[in-house]
Order: C-alpha cells, then sequence, then structure tokens
C-alpha cells in the first residue's frame, strides 16, 4: 500500500515532506535536510598529519629493536633455567655417587672381614680335618718314601702284582692339604647321604700331562677338563690293575732331554729320572660310592650308548644316579667318575720294567 512521504512543485525550493523519514541504504534514515545526506562517493582519506607521521618511524624502529631485545632475554632465560636445571641435576648425581661410593667403601669392609673369616674358617676346617696317619710333620707336597717305610713295599707288591716285572725307583707320598680336605668334603658328602662310599685304591696314568698339575693343585686335583672320551663317555679314568694304567702312564724327562712341558720336575723334591725306562703314575683313592658295571661289549649299540655317557645312568631302585660307571677292558676293571674331587692322588710311583733289578735305582729287592 504506497503512502505519500513527500511533495515537490516546480520552483526550487518547492519541496515538502510529511512526518516520516527519508532512508538511505547503507547511511540510515533523516528526518530533514539540516542532517547529512549521504554522497554516492568514496570517501577521501585523511592526509596523516606530521606528528603521526613521525609516530609511525619511531614505531618501526622501536618495535623490531624491542622484539629483539624479548627474544634476547627469552633466550638468556630459558638458557639459564636449563643450566640450573643441569646443576641440579650435577648436584643430585654427585650426592647419589658419594652415597654409593660410601657404600661401596663398606662393602670392601665387610668383603675384606669376610675373606678373613673364610680364611680363619678354612684353617679351623683345616685343623680340623682328619689327616691320613702316614703324613709327616712338613711343608712339602711330596714326600720320598723311603724302602725303610712299610708303606714302599706295600706299594712295591702291589705294583708288581699285575706287572711282574715291575721294580720302583722312587715313590712320593703326596701331602696336599687344601686337596686331601675337598677330598673329605665329598667322602662327608657320601656319608650324610647314607651312601656307602665304598673307597678304593686305583691306579692312573697321566700320559703326556705332567702329574705336577694335579698334585700341586689346591682346588680340583684330577679335573673333567682334562678328560677326553673313551669307551664309557667322558669321564676321568682309573684301573684296578697297574698293567692297564701303564698304558698310560707318564714319561719324566732325564738329564738329556728337555722340559719343557714340565713343572717342578728336576729339583730336588722330584729329580729328573736316571733312565729312559723309567714312568710314572698315580696310586690313588678312589671314592667310588653306588656303581653299575656296563658290558659295552654286550652290542654295538651298548658301546655306542657307552661312548656317549657324560655322567652315570640312573638307578631305578633309587631314582639317583650312579656315582660310578665299571667296566672291562684290557684285562682290567676299570672305575670312571664324571666330577671332580672325587680322587685323591695318594702316592707318586716311578717305576721301569727289567728282568733283573738295578741295585742303583731299587737298592733292596723285598723288605
Amino acid at each position: 500500500k504506497w503512502k505519500n512521504v513527500a511533495t515537490t512543485g516546480v520552483d526550487l525550493g518547492d519541496f515538502g515532506y510529511g512526518e516520516g523519514k527519508l532512508c538511505f541504504p547503507g547511511t540510515g534514515c533523516v528526518l530533514d535536510f539540516n542532517d547529512e545526506i549521504p554522497s554516492d562517493r568514496y570517501p577521501v582519506p585523511a592526509i596523516p598529519t606530521r606528528y603521526q607521521t613521525e609516530t609511525a618511524l619511531w614505531a618501526l624502529i622501536v618495535l623490531p629493536i624491542v622484539t629483539i631485545l624479548f627474544l634476547l632475554f627469552a633466550y638468556r632465560y630459558c638458557r639459564t633455567k636449563k643450566k640450573k636445571k643441569a646443576l641440579q641435576y650435577s648436584i643430585s648425581s654427585m650426592q647419589q655417587k658419594m652415597k654409593i661410593d660410601s657404600q661401596l667403601d663398606n662393602l670392601n669392609e665387610q668383603i675384606e672381614e669376610a675373606k678373613k673369616k673364610k680364611e680363619n674358617l678354612i684353617k679351623e676346617r683345616f685343623r680340623l680335618q682328619q689327616r691320613p696317619e702316614t703324613w709327616t710333620d712338613t711343608d712339602k707336597t711330596l714326600v720320598e718314601v723311603m724302602p725303610s717305610d712299610s708303606e714302599y713295599w706295600d706299594i712295591f707288591y702291589r705294583l708288581r702284582q699285575d706287572m711282574p716285572t715291575a721294580y720302583i725307583a722312587k715313590v712320593w707320598r703326596v701331602q696336599n692339604l687344601p686337596l686331601w680336605t675337598y677330598y673329605s668334603f665329598h667322602k662327608d658328602r657320601f656319608v650324610s647321604m647314607d651312601i656307602d662310599e665304598n673307597e678304593g685304591s686305583v691306579w692312573h696314568g697321566t700320559t703326556n700331562l705332567d702329574p705336577e698339575v694335579i698334585y700341586n693343585d689346591k682346588q680340583d686335583g684330577f679335573m673333567m677338563q682334562f678328560s677326553q672320551k673313551g669307551f664309557w663317555g667322558r669321564g676321568i679314568y682309573f684301573a684296578e690293575k697297574s698293567s692297564y694304567s701303564h698304558m698310560y702312564a707318564y714319561k719324566p724327562p732325564t738329564s738329556r732331554t728337555s722340559i719343557r712341558n714340565s713343572f717342578s720336575i728336576g729339583d730336588e723334591e722330584r729329580p729328573r729320572a736316571e733312565k729312559a725306562d723309567e714312568r710314572e703314575m698315580f696310586l690313588t683313592k678312589l671314592l667310588v660310592g653306588s656303581e653299575v658295571f656296563i658290558n659295552r661289549e654286550e652290542s654295538p649299540a651298548k658301546a655306542e650308548e657307552c661312548r656317549r655317557l657324560t655322567v652315570p645312568p640312573v638307578n631305578p631302585d633309587t631314582n639317583l644316579k650312579y656315582n660310578s660307571v665299571s667296566g672291562e677292558t684290557a684285562g682290567s676293571k676299570v672305575f670312571v667318575v664324571y666330577e671332580n674331587g672325587r680322587a685323591y692322588p695318594e702316592y707318586l710311583v716311578r717305576y721301569y720294567q727289567s728282568k733283573a733289578r738295578d741295585e742303583n735305582r731299587t737298592p733292596y729287592e723285598t723288605r
């Protein structure tokens, strides 16, 4: 519905409008011509004054400087904070190290005290350890047994029992207290487990290994580490007959042979052999314990089974492993053990074989 808002005439100024407003898009409404009437021209930007120009220039100069200074301050602040944190960590780490060092010092003192206590206990154990009645009061490991001793002739007849042409050149008793204590420990272990120790006296040849490696050792004596695989696997072999161990006897050097692979041989305790026909082997105490006899000649399968042994088989009556394996070869019964400490080298026997006794080496034919 239309509404009259204004009138106009022919003459200039002949214009009137009623009660209402004249409105223009984007500008608003006016009540009369005294109000500002919108223009159809774009507004002209104001020209900045000198003050405004100088202020803008200063802002362009100062603002980057302030920004740079702020960044420098922020960088130094972060770096200082990192250094402070690193210093705190360093101090904390140093305090922890000092604490650990203090604990280590205390442990070292405790270890030294434990070592002294261990040494005293070992000495006390040695003191309480029952020694063989045949031992003499000496610091020597090898003690020569003379023909005036009954031991000499016991060994002599034992040697000739299977080697009737054998004669003793020298015999030494091995008095190695730590090794004897280690052997006795295993003996006591058998007793505590209600196992018959079944102690035997057997022979052992060391082949190319100097016997000193065994009789001078303070820890193990006969060692599995030196053993090679035999008919009954890898173990330490001992023989009932001297004739069997003679095949593995050690050949001591004479005055004309090199002692490159020898240790103490040639000193007063154990001199060199007088002649090249002399040999050495041990007469040994052995804790046989529970044994199982295995006939390796039963079949090729049984022989192969024996060669693969690394421990004795299980005893079906006790569900525990046997302590030793025994068998027969070359006319002699042999015993095999698969752990250290079960044998003690009681005597080192140097002998020779001859149709007739050499009076210089064997001055007496009988006791």
